[in-house]
């Protein structure tokens, strides 16, 4: 399995505002270390990086982990989309071959999320690289996403956590979420329910859809660790997966939990075929 969605972070650096004694279980350090740690006896060999600060010295921060750390596989990056060099950092960052995407860190109020004029610029030099776009976003931001897949077409996305839908969101969600997966470009990461909501059944009504409308080639798993430990255990997280894929055969179990983010991510290294073993739980 690989993990699509793992953050690592050194609070000495001074860069994240948005840990705060309010989230007693985030504020510490969290390395490299403390994943290996974690998936430990798990059938996890590996993870994405994704940035939690917007700046790019913690995008530098994540890649020079990256270089002594191998359970990092890749990183995805964070780079100001509405600078007047934007054009510049994409192409500087994008000679490290082990980042593979930028995720916007922007305010989440607004409906209008990537698709205000202000960042046409930014994702036009975005959709000219070899990087790829993570999503973070609500499910308010959904059609959003779609204009901009439809703006980019040349331009691979990832939606996280789904859009984040609860149970109060999912009507609304499914429709949007159905008309997004028309925009073959975009993909969506099976992560981060365990913050929408404690229910089991929820998180199989969402992933339902998701399979539904975009296919095992289009979702990736991943844990949103450690942010993941405010409301699961990794482990924990590790059964209810278990439990959503049951129905699934071991090659689209196999293309959720690995292939899909080897292919989106261009892990080229791993790309020799192996058969699904199971979850390890």
């Amino acid at each position: 399995m690989i993990d699509s969605h793992v953050h690592f972070w050194q609070l000495a650096r001074g860069d994240y505002k948005w840990i705060t004694q309010a989230r007693p279980k985030l504020k510490r350090d969290f390395l490299p270390q403390d994943f290996r740690d974690g998936m430990t006896g798990t059938s996890v060999i590996g993870c994405i990086a994704v940035q939690a600060a917007p700046t790019i010295a913690e995008t530098e921060f994540l890649l020079d982990l990256a270089k002594n750390n191998d359970c990092i596989l890749g990183v995805t990056g964070w780079v100001d989309l509405t600078s007047q060099d934007v054009t510049k950092d994409i192409e500087r960052l994008s000679q490290h071959a082990t980042l593979k995407a930028i995720r916007p860190m922007i305010d989440l109020k607004p409906s209008t999320w990537l698709s205000a004029a202000e960042f046409g610029s930014g994702l036009a030099a975005l959709s000219a690289s070899r990087l790829h776009l993570e999503a973070l976003a609500s499910p308010h931001h959904v059609k959003a996403i779609a204009q901009v897949a439809k703006e980019h077409p040349g331009l691979k996305i990832v939606v996280n956590h789904a859009a984040k839908p609860t149970p109060e969101d999912l009507t609304r969600w499914q429709g949007d979420i159905s008309e997004l997966a028309a925009c073959d470009n975009v993909f969506c990461k099976v992560s981060g329910f365990t913050q929408q909501s404690p229910d089991h059944n929820h998180y199989l009504r969402v992933f339902e859809t998701l399979l539904d409308v975009f296919g095992p080639h289009r979702l990736m798993w991943g844990s949103d660790y450690p942010v993941l430990l405010e409301t699961s255990g990794y482990m924990d997280w590790l059964g209810q997966t278990d439990r959503l894929l049951d129905a699934l055969t071991a090659d689209e179990r196999l293309q959720i939990t690995r292939l899909t983010a080897t292919n989106f991510y261009d892990l080229s290294h791993l790309q020799k075929p192996i058969p699904f073993e199971g979850i390890n739980v």
